[in-house]
Formats: C-alpha cells, structure tokens, sequence
C-alpha cells in the first residue's frame, strides 16, 4: 500500500509520532521534482504545527524544504521579498506564544542562506529570543532550562547568528534598533 500525505496528516492530527519513515516517505511525496511550491510548503508547516512528537528526522526535513522554497522559490534565487517574509511569519507566528526551536532554526538558516531578506524577517527573529530571554519561555534550545533573565550561550549563537547573517543590512554593523534590543535583555 502506498503512502498517502492526507492519510499522514491526519494521523499526526490525532496525535500518531512522525517516525523517520514518515519523513522520507514525505520527502518522496512532496520532492521528486527538486522543488517546494507554496502549496507543498504551507502544507509541510500545517503538519509541523499538529505535530506533538515528530523525530528530530521532521525537524531537518523541515527546515530543508522551507528554506528551499522561501530562498530558491522565485526569482531571483537567494532574495526574499516583503509578500515572502510576511507569509513565512504569518505560517510561524502563534499569536504571542512562543514558537518551537525548530522553526526558530528555520528562520535563522533562511537569513544565512538568503543573499538578501527584509528587515522585517531578522526583527521578528529577534523579537523570539528576546521574549525568550525576557520571559524564560520559548526556543532557544533545544534541550536544557530557558532561565528569564539569564543570556546563555545557546543565545549567545543565536544572536550572533542572526545579527550577522547574510541576508541582513548591514550584515557586518549591530543598527540602533538591535543595540537597543541587547541592551534590553
């Protein structure tokens, strides 16, 4: 019997693991042309979203194929447009509550890959490990405590990682509104 990715989600729906066969049986559904279109990848997010216990082979693949479709989805490759990162927040944001470590990785590794992204995409970026800091709620980790108040060195990496990643202005220059967010937390 075949796969069938409406059968999947409904599992993962109900609550059923993503197991690694799952996630290469996914790649060979929604992949086999090289390619995630905005359908594929909006359903790949949906799915993220009902997952209550997917294997860290979820999370790679995750990442793999959104990055793929924000960065190399439409020319010209490696730039993000505003409609793009809107989109992509607007699939991640949880109305205030934290988002996962997974898609916080994605966010971070779309602003490495992409030769250029709004500032809007880095600010949001920000804005989660802040409220991570901040709060002692949310993703900067993946395994460990987040204490309120306390700058580890898991967000250390993050910060550092987003401050200086390619697809910024001023990739290599801290500006007023990112200083000011440090001095913050």
């Amino acid at each position: 019997m075949g796969f069938s990715f409406s059968d999947f989600t409904s599992a993962v729906r109900s609550g059923a693991p993503i197991t690694p066969d799952d996630v290469l049986a996914v790649r060979r559904v929604v992949w086999p042309d090289g390619a995630i279109d905005r359908v594929e990848a909006e359903a790949i997010l949906a799915v993220n979203r009902d997952a209550r216990d997917a294997s860290p082979e979820w999370g790679d693949f995750l990442i793999e194929a959104i990055v793929d479709h924000v960065v190399n989805g439409s020319e010209p490759h490696g730039y993000i447009d505003e409609a793009d990162a809107a989109w992509l927040i607007g699939e991640l944001d949880r109305g205030g509550a934290p988002i996962g470590s997974v898609e916080l990785e994605l966010v971070v590794k779309i602003l490495e890959k992409a030769l250029n992204a709004p500032e809007t995409l880095k600010h949001w970026a920000l804005s989660e490990v802040e409220r991570c800091v901040l709060v002692g709620e949310g993703a900067t980790r993946r395994d460990g405590p987040v204490r309120p108040g306390i700058v580890d060195a898991a967000e250390v990496t993050l910060l550092r990682r987003i401050l200086f990643a390619s697809a910024g202005e001023g990739a290599l220059l801290v500006n007023n509104d990112e200083a000011e967010m440090l001095w913050r937390i």
